[in-house]
């Protein structure tokens, strides 16, 4: 990536005869707001309009920010055999998220706006990690996105992506090797220096058949594309393995600030509303209590390993937390009989 430079305008129509349609990666920068797409987006928003008012968008501001003046930057990314990288499958795009950049872009509109007015309570603190859910986009998508909201605070390299094996049984840590991650908006690349350096320190394996169908790390891959799409991309899903022995990992990988970490888990699954709560209420309190011991009490999610794993690790960090939203499938469904619960949370 070229370093970004400013590009000095009148007004919207000299704007647009400076910028190369297809070429150029643009910072839109006012006092309070940020947001950058890379030239890739423009695959799925070729015309000026629609690529600038999604820009303006995700940066917080109305979609006909640039009648504002706002600050603008455009740079170049140079691309390395781009279409001879091993990618990771977006297998799940069309059955957890959409398949095409346009509609994940609205989804994301719709987040934000649903949003806006909790701007000013999210915590003004830099995380360290986060907890996200990883069911669709309809039931969890807003929840998650108040977690990735907070994390563009972040100023790590790289973005830490952990979940669980919901296909594949296995026991110990799997790190995926392929050189980039699909997304509907366009590449992610992967760290691999990093996952080498994890290899030698830890035993992990490559389970390639876990990436056909695994969607608790996949579905987080967008999230990071949209919000941090110059952050590089390790991803880890675990198999059977004790909270403890994860919670080593944990903290060998946040002893390094160049690392964000992502928690990825759901919370009970198929109970009616009121026992749903009943148990997703020991998650919610272990979490933010920094309690491990209250998660044994009942907490059910699929990702329990890893939510203990990061508590374990916060209390010797003596890290700090704190909830973000929670909410079930009723929230979206209606239907109070099998829900699904989800959270997100913030830790620093």
């Amino acid at each position: 990536m070229t370093p970004p430079r400013k590009v000095i305008y009148k007004d919207v129509a000299d704007l647009k005869q400076q910028i190369v349609v297809g070429k150029d990666g643009i910072v839109l920068e006012t006092f309070f707001h940020k947001a950058t797409y890379l030239p890739q987006v423009w695959e799925s928003l070729p015309r000026f309009e629609h690529f600038f008012s999604f820009l303006c968008k995700k940066a917080g501001l109305s979609g006909n920010c640039l009648e504002d003046h706002p600050d603008i930057y455009r740079y170049r990314v140079h691309k390395y055999s781009e279409d001879d990288l091993s990618r990771r499958p977006a297998n799940n795009a069309a059955l957890f998220y959409p398949k095409e950049c346009l509609q994940v872009e609205h989804r994301f509109a719709s987040f934000r706006n649903r949003a806006q007015h909790l701007e000013k309570v999210l915590p003004a603190v830099t995380p360290r990690a986060i907890i996200v859910p990883h069911a669709g986009y309809v039931f969890s998508g807003y929840t998650a996105d108040l977690a990735y909201r907070s994390a563009m605070k972040s100023r790590a390299k790289r973005v830490i992506v952990i979940g669980p094996s919901h296909h594949l049984y296995f026991k110990g840590v799997s790190v995926s090797e392929y050189e980039a991650f699909e997304t509907p908006c366009g590449i992610l690349r992967n760290d691999m220096a990093y996952v080498q350096k994890l290899k030698k320190q830890f035993k992990l394996q490559d389970l390639k058949a876990i990436y056909e169908k695994e969607h608790s790390t996949e579905v987080q891959l967008p999230f990071i594309n949209h919000y941090m799409p110059e952050k590089k991309v390790v991803e880890l899903v675990y198999g059977e393995i004790s909270p403890t022995e994860l919670s080593k990992m944990l903290e060998y990988l946040l002893k390094d600030k160049e690392n964000l970490l992502v928690i990825s888990s759901d919370l009970s699954h198929f109970y009616t509303l009121t026992e749903a709560k009943k148990h997703d209420f020991v998650c919610l309190d272990g979490v933010e209590s920094i309690n491990a011991q209250r998660l044994e009490q009942g907490c059910e999610a699929c990702g329990h390993t890893g939510i203990e794993a990061l508590v374990l690790t916060a209390e010797r960090m003596r890290l700090k937390s704190e909830l973000l939203e929670y909410r079930t499938s009723a929230d979206a469904s209606g239907d109070k009989k099998r829900v699904v619960g989800y959270m997100s949370a913030v830790f620093w």
